[in-house]
């Protein structure tokens, strides 16, 4: 017996009523297939929107256009975060009772505001 469930806002799939096996479910490889992309989708940061275009594609030529969108937008977020890193290694490693002296930690504080905000008024 199928029964509609709606994965993502406004759009209804159909899945097969997993099959009972003591107490415990069994869903069929198609399912757990899908539950599997969604799970990897969501811990590479793709939004619920993302997933669902990706999960649209059914695998198919297109997936590699919103892959390759969401592996430059990691790229570029891990070199970030790398850089964040070695400023706070920097900051670590400055031998003055205060880090706020050091002029490479004051350099990463002007840069931590939008432009606007760095003017003085």
């Amino acid at each position: 017996m199928s029964r509609p469930v709606e994965p993502f806002s406004g759009e209804t799939k159909t899945f097969t009523d997993p099959r009972l096996q003591g107490l415990r479910r069994q869903y069929g490889s198609e399912v757990l297939d899908t539950l599997a992309v969604v799970a990897l989708c969501r811990r590479a940061g793709f939004s619920l929107a993302e997933t669902k275009d990706l999960l649209a594609t059914g695998g198919d030529e297109s997936w590699k256009q919103l892959a390759g969108s969401k592996r430059d937008e990691l790229r570029a977020q891990a070199r970030h975060l790398t850089m964040l890193a070695d400023q706070l290694d920097h900051a670590l490693r400055y031998r003055s009772p205060n880090a706020f002296d050091c002029e490479h930690f004051q350099s990463a504080l002007r840069g931590a505001l939008p432009a606007d905000a760095n003017r003085q008024t």
